[in-house]
């Protein structure tokens, strides 16, 4: 039987932080708020690139 190797904290932490970003950005849209969405939208592919 192969043990599953131990989640990552980091990764686990950095999902975290995507998923709380996404649901903003959805919140952001669904209020028609397209300055607030954008701003979200680069916020997380910053964060995304700077890894």
């Amino acid at each position: 039987m192969r043990k599953t190797p131990a989640p990552d904290p980091v990764m686990a932490d950095d999902r975290r932080r995507t998923d709380r970003a996404c649901s903003r950005f959805a919140v952001a849209l669904q209020l028609n708020e397209p300055e607030k969405s954008r701003r979200i939208m680069v916020e997380m592919v910053l964060s995304e690139n700077s890894k």
